[in-house]
């Protein structure tokens, strides 16, 4: 952080008050300013909050969960610029559907469900993990049951790591032909985090697949190794204190999971040509906007599902945030440097 200009944060709906209010008192503490680029749209998902934290997260916050709910995001006098041009949607009629679904108000005249038929090529987004796990299941034995080769694999654990830090399945079951979504980023570049892929062949050691829009090429793919850190505090020989990081454990796997379907939450900021949009199990504030929002055209979504107008969630905090004093005096200009003299 001391060598950085600019510290970027991306999808900041999804940033927790305590992590917000943490990255500020960090910046904070550096003489030399830096600049703090928040990107994102307070509409769409909110933070999560594991039931586990709710506790003691709600004796220091009360209710309070968004970054901007924090009083140093006053005090860090942030300047607030609009982007007004959709870059995903073109059609001026679904872009105006989605806005006001967006805002909190139902506008459904231009969408059309079906009744639980899918695309059977296309991708699946859905409320939870559960119905995303079942469905992938349910197409991968359908190629098993046409004689489709099995791979099993199992996770190298090592040190302490949690069942719910698991980046993927620590029993994982593939076979060839089965749509998979990749979880890290290829030092060589061929895929990044997100990326899609086939499997074609493998055995206990190694993965190949084929990368979606990549030509011909068959892709190895070997375990990739997570590692999870813990920080301490000890003393030093002068009486003073030194912050450490110690490696507390490992998790190594091939860095996929099945993807003929995946959750809303995982499909924030990602564009569809083709995508099956499963509306049964919309929870979320926001979730019905995202869900809604991933593909390009009206012709390339099928919706299943029905949409009623207690599925169209939106955040009091954010209605009034929006709503609130914060609205931004610029439109379409790019906001330079700070400057040497004047606030970060």
């Amino acid at each position: 952080i001391a060598k950085a200009d600019v510290i970027i944060i991306d999808e900041i709906s999804m940033c927790r008050i305590d992590v917000f209010e943490y990255v500020a008192r960090t910046l904070l503490c550096f003489k030399q300013k830096k600049q703090l680029l928040l990107v994102g749209d307070f509409y769409q998902l909110p933070p999560v909050l594991p039931s586990q934290d709710g506790k003691a997260f709600s004796q220091i916050y009360g209710n309070k969960l968004f970054a901007f709910e924090s009083a140093l995001w006053k005090r860090l006098k942030l300047q607030t610029m609009e982007l007004q041009t959709s870059m995903r949607q073109k059609d001026k009629a679904f872009v105006s559907a989605l806005d006001n679904i967006r805002s909190g108000h139902p506008d459904f005249s231009i969408f059309q469900t079906v009744d639980k038929t899918a695309d059977s090529t296309a991708l699946t987004i859905c409320g939870t993990n559960k119905e995303a796990d079942e469905k992938n299941q349910e197409q991968m034995m359908n190629l098993v049951n046409k004689g489709a080769k099995v791979f099993k694999f199992t996770a190298l654990i090592s040190g302490i790591v949690e069942p719910s830090e698991y980046p993927t399945d620590r029993e994982m079951t593939l076979c060839v032909g089965a749509k998979i979504v990749m979880l890290n980023n290829d030092p060589d570049g061929r895929w990044i985090n997100g990326t899609f892929a086939t499997v074609a062949d493998g055995n206990n050691e190694i993965l190949l697949v084929r990368i979606d829009g990549v030509e011909g090429e068959i892709v190895v793919l070997k375990r990739y190794k997570w590692t999870f850190l813990d920080y301490e505090v000890t003393k030093t020989k002068e009486g003073g204190t030194k912050l450490g990081v110690v490696e507390r454990g490992t998790f190594e796997h091939f860095p996929v999971r099945l993807a003929w379907a995946i959750t809303i939450h995982k499909s924030q900021g990602q564009t569809y040509d083709r995508v099956n949009v499963d509306i049964s199990s919309i929870f979320a504030e926001g979730q019905l906007y995202v869900a809604l929002s991933r593909c390009r055209t009206l012709a390339g979504m099928r919706i299943i599902g029905k949409l009623t107008d207690n599925k169209v969630k939106t955040s009091d905090a954010v209605l009034k945030f929006m709503s609130g004093n914060h609205r931004p005096e610029r439109q379409g200009e790019m906001l330079g440097f700070w400057e040497e003299e004047g606030e970060s």
